[in-house]
């Protein structure tokens, strides 16, 4: 059985989520409930809640109490193939889909397994033309999540 990376933000709510600055580099990050799920600084990948994202500074430095709105639809914890080359999101595996799924004209159920397993790096797909260098990358990626390929 050949199993495939695949990318979703898993734990992500649908909901607005809240970012604001408790000065001009740092942030808090809280769910649609209000809850905290993270701390950030600018210019640094932030991860939590099911979130991934990072805010680059601009022009006009931020400022304690600066806030902005992070909306997830429902629905946009489906599943997509990794490729590394997107940039939505989906360039970052975050989970092994156990079989192949033909997903082009609809949405199916699947089994994923997204932490806390060692999978066959030889039964692992990767998308074609994928170099040497990027599939380690996606590897070391997966290992973050406890997905260790041996």
């Amino acid at each position: 059985m050949q199993s495939r990376p695949y990318r979703v933000p898993y734990a992500a709510q649908a909901g607005v989520y809240t970012v604001e600055f408790d000065d001009s580099t740092h942030f808090v990050v809280s769910d649609p409930t209000g809850a905290e799920v993270g701390h950030g600084v600018a210019g640094t990948a932030f991860k939590g809640g099911g979130l991934s994202f990072t805010i680059t500074a601009g022009g006009t430095a931020f400022a304690a109490g600066d806030s902005f709105a992070v909306t997830v639809a429902a629905g946009s914890s489906k599943f997509k193939p990794f490729d590394p080359a997107n940039t939505d999101g989906s360039q970052i595996p975050s989970g092994i889909l156990f079989a192949t799924k033909d997903v082009t004209s609809a949405d199916k159920p699947c089994a994923v397994v997204t932490r806390l397993a060692e999978v066959n790096a030889s039964e692992l797909v990767w998308p074609t033309g994928m170099s040497a260098g990027a599939i380690a990358t996606a590897l070391v990626q997966l290992k973050a999540l406890t997905i260790v390929a041996r």
